[in-house]
């Protein structure tokens, strides 16, 4: 490396700065971005499987109690499932 002239109009510039370019912090700035759209898409597939399980889990109780209910009686039992209003009857 050769040294350099001192010459007093020409400030001494250093080869490496130790601040970020604006083009680092925005290639920076679009990895977070992706990152956290992959996260978020991978968080709401999840979600809507939790749900699916959960209306599983459910149905399966009240399919559970009405059999319960029907030996208890020792009578037909019947279980209504109105999707529209997210509605369960137990009936006779």
């Amino acid at each position: 490396m050769a040294l350099e002239r001192c010459n007093p109009r020409r400030p001494v510039t250093r080869r490496w700065s130790r601040a970020f370019t604006l083009i680092e912090m925005l290639a920076v700035l679009a990895l977070v971005a992706v990152m956290i759209t992959v996260f978020a898409i991978s968080i709401g597939g999840r979600l809507e499987k939790l749900k699916i399980s959960g209306a599983a889990k459910d149905v399966m109780s009240a399919l559970r109690y009405t059999r319960s209910q029907a030996i208890v009686t020792r009578s037909e039992q019947f279980l209504e499932v109105d999707l529209g209003i997210d509605r369960r009857v137990l009936g006779d």
